[in-house]
């Protein structure tokens, strides 16, 4: 866990910049946006403003790739604010990662 993550729901945003989210993957800065919707695989996608956020299901959080921890925790994310770095920009789609953030 980094020393500087804090609890989701304190500084969620929507209006996120390229710029800013640029310079978010370039230092590994924690962000912070509501979850829109949970697909059909699990992944979750999340209103970042410039671009769209997506967030693939092994990224939502630690232990869903091990199956130490449920889909539950993915789907119950959904209208909430999640907290995450930003991993890769690909067109117009910012890639997260909720798990390298806890």
């Amino acid at each position: 866990m980094t020393g500087n993550y804090r609890p989701e729901g304190q500084a969620a945003r929507s209006d996120y910049t390229l710029e800013e989210l640029q310079s978010a993957q370039r230092t590994g800065q924690i962000l912070e946006a509501r979850a829109a919707y949970c697909d059909p695989q699990y992944n979750l996608v999340v209103a970042l403003g410039a671009l769209q956020g997506f967030m693939p299901r092994e990224e939502c959080a630690v232990g869903i790739a091990d199956g130490s921890v449920k889909n539950i925790a993915i789907i119950t994310r959904v209208g909430r604010s999640v907290c995450f770095q930003v991993t890769g920009i690909e067109g117009d789609t910012a890639l997260l990662s909720r798990r390298a953030a806890q």
